[in-house]
């Protein structure tokens, strides 16, 4: 399989997954979705949502021959990307699990080139050094 990739999928816990493989030395990025909540979401917005993800992808691992397309760009959006951040966060305290840090981590330097302020002025990604901090001691896995 050909490296940057996209994987999406359904787990055991009926999330659609977006699994993101960036390098083949690194974890994918995973971002689940309850098919709950993009059922309540409606078809066209789960569509559109879905889309987003997959076009922002490709955008990122496929830049120059994205590029050639710029009707398939999507606009930079930090309300979806903090939004997942925190989600990812929660599940993170609630699990008391570091399974989510790589994805966490990935996601906050992505903001942080775009919107490099937030490194000083959004709570999350202020507070994010040390709730993982407090994590890793909490948490074997």
């Amino acid at each position: 399989m050909q490296i940057p990739h996209l994987a999406i999928y359904v787990n055991d816990k009926s999330e659609l997954v977006m699994s993101h493989v960036m390098r083949a030395d690194s974890d994918p990025l995973d971002v689940e979705r309850p098919l709950k909540e993009l059922s309540d979401r409606g078809l066209e917005e789960a569509s559109k949502g879905i889309g987003r993800v997959v076009l922002a992808s490709m955008a990122n691992f496929y830049p120059k021959e994205m590029q050639k397309y710029p009707g398939l760009i999507i606009p930079y959006d930090e309300d979806e990307d903090m939004l997942v951040i925190g989600a990812l966060i929660s599940r993170s305290v609630l699990g008391k699990t570091k399974v989510h840090f790589a994805s966490i981590d990935t996601l906050i330097e992505d903001v942080l080139r775009e919107k490099p302020e937030l490194a000083t002025s959004s709570p999350t990604i202020i507070a994010w050094p040390d709730i993982r901090k407090n994590l890793e001691s909490q948490t074997a896995k």
